[in-house]
């Protein structure tokens, strides 16, 4: 309107020009405050819907269907937030009575030799026991058992330093082939034992990775263990070692049942067995959890796959001079492992 008064105008121009723009002054205000009450209400809503999200299971959103373009592209957000929330609460809940059934295990684990250990000692005691050949044999029994207790707390400790990060801190060049057969080896007294036959399939070519031979040799030796005890006697357990890119295949093969679909993600959780009746000397359900544990301590990551001809885990680790950690793994062996 002030620069309308300093051009040359007659007074009709510039009152024509002054109730233009009081009209369009009040149109642009009608509009703004309709926009800001939309806007509002849709940024209350979306507020409200934010305070619920950590509560809801699932978060009903429709309310804001009509609302901005970017209020939607939140709510759609929110809506994926909240799904992700559902799905980390369920896996919690899935943890803490995994968590639960583990301390009714190991307390179950313990008790049990517990039991034999102070039967014993009574029987020692009150002079039930007096025979020397009864006393050895009872001497023997004691041993057996309090080893048993001691590799489960070994187990344990081992399992929490794991889930603490702090193994695999003191590394060291080791030839796999080496360790593997030194492992194998040390097991192949359980295995003939029990009549089972145990096949290396390993490159000649020495395979060098950066590990702590101890701890990688228990996980190694977990996986062989596991495999002998669910193979029937009679049976095999082929073992291959090889190389893929930069990255070492260990792939351990049972002639067992094999492990069904839904188990295969929970073979490697603590305390799980496939058998549900446990059994005293059954195993404490650690040695698969133990494993997983070191291995990714190194870098490296495990599967488990199965098929009709039996169960394989198959283990990836990087090999020395090489940073590169494989995410992605073949359920298969990275050999042809093959039933004669």
């Amino acid at each position: 309107v002030l620069a309308a008064q300093a051009m040359i105008l007659d007074r009709t121009g510039i009152d024509t020009l002054i109730v233009i723009v009081v009209a369009g002054a009040a149109v642009g205000c009608i509009l703004a405050l309709w926009l800001g009450d939309r806007v509002g209400r849709a940024h209350e809503d979306l507020l409200d819907a934010t305070r619920r999200l950590g509560n809801a299971a699932s978060l009903d959103l429709s309310e804001l269907d009509g609302t901005p373009a970017e209020t939607r592209q939140l709510a759609e957000e929110l809506r994926r937030t909240a799904a992700r929330l559902e799905a980390a609460r369920a896996e919690q809940r899935r943890l803490e009575e995994a968590r639960i059934e583990l301390v009714a295990w190991i307390s179950h684990d313990i008790k049990t030799p517990l039991a034999g250990i102070r039967a014993i000692v009574e029987a020692l005691e009150d002079g039930v026991i007096a025979d020397p050949a009864e006393v050895e044999q009872a001497f023997s029994t004691l041993r057996t058992q309090s080893d048993a207790l001691a590799a489960l707390v070994d187990d344990l400790f081992v399992l929490s330093k794991s889930r603490a990060g702090l193994l695999a801190h003191k590394r060291v060049p080791v030839e796999l082939g080496d360790l593997v057969s030194d492992t194998v080896a040390g097991l192949s007294g359980v295995a003939k034992q029990k009549g089972v036959s145990i096949i290396p399939e390993i490159d000649e070519d020495a395979i060098t990775i950066t590990a702590a031979p101890d701890e990688l040799g228990r996980a190694i030796g977990n996986i062989v263990d596991n495999a002998i005890r669910f193979t029937p006697p009679c049976g095999e357990i082929r073992i291959g070692l090889s190389t893929e890119g930069k990255s070492a295949v260990f792939a351990v093969m049972d002639s067992g049942p094999g492990i069904s679909q839904a188990a295969l993600e929970q073979v490697f959780e603590a305390g799980y067995q496939q058998d549900p009746a446990r059994s005293p000397g059954g195993g404490s359900g650690l040695g698969l959890a133990i494993a997983r544990g070191i291995i990714e301590a190194h870098g490296g990551t495990v599967m488990a796959s199965s098929s009709d001809l039996g169960a394989t885990l198959t283990t990836r680790l990087p090999l020395a001079g090489s940073d590169q950690i494989s995410l992605a793994i073949n359920p298969e062996p990275v050999r042809e492992i093959q039933k004669p």
